[in-house]
């Protein structure tokens, strides 16, 4: 079974044309910001002809959402071409899904990380209780602090982060709507992981 690749082009495609000697690819999505769509489908429309390949186009409107927005596809991998913003939420959405980054780096397509890779492994203990806390059921701060013994602040602190620590809502694991706090598709896969 063949990978769906899933990159960003905003110029030209001779780098993922080039790829597809290399990773076999079933299916190629190409992920966009608004503000570069219609060259996007520009691109993908030309490239779509010429190999026969399915391809699909998809705008990322939320940062926050990357990860729900490339966690569905089949066999996935991140193929990093082009120096472009949207490449970095990708980049920890394919370490947070555990998906093979392949970089175009001039030399040629290089990996750089695998599926053998668990985002688990890097949440502290107290994350990892809150995403299995709430991958249970959704909750407020307040009933997750007592159900875990830990003060509301500190949960608060796992969250949302500070300096180097990522909270999971940044990371796109848990949603905070008002008070009440869900676990994310996403979430609920690292909490199965």
């Amino acid at each position: 079974m063949g990978h769906t690749q899933i990159t960003t082009i905003a110029r030209d495609t001779k780098v993922l044309d080039k790829s597809l000697d290399e990773i076999d690819t079933d299916r190629v999505v190409f992920v966009t910001e608004k503000k570069d769509l219609k060259k996007t489908l520009g691109l993908r429309n030309r490239f779509a002809l010429k190999h026969k390949l399915p391809t699909e186009t998809r705008t990322i409107l939320d940062m926050n959402k990357v990860a729900e927005t490339i966690a569905h596809y089949e066999n996935p991998v991140l193929h990093i071409i082009e120096h472009h913003f949207i490449n970095y939420p990708l980049m920890n959405a394919a370490f947070v899904l555990g998906i093979p980054v392949f970089v175009s780096n001039g030399r040629g397509l290089e990996k750089i990380t695998g599926l053998e890779f668990k985002f688990r492994d890097l949440l502290s203990e107290n994350q990892q209780k809150i995403i299995s806390t709430l991958a249970e059921k959704q909750m407020s701060i307040k009933q997750l602090a007592h159900t875990l013994d830990i003060e509301e602040r500190v949960i608060f602190y796992y969250l949302h982060g500070k300096q180097s620590l990522k909270g999971l809502v940044n990371l796109g694991i848990v949603t905070q709507e008002n008070d009440l706090l869900k676990i994310t598709p996403v979430g609920r896969m690292i909490a199965c992981s």
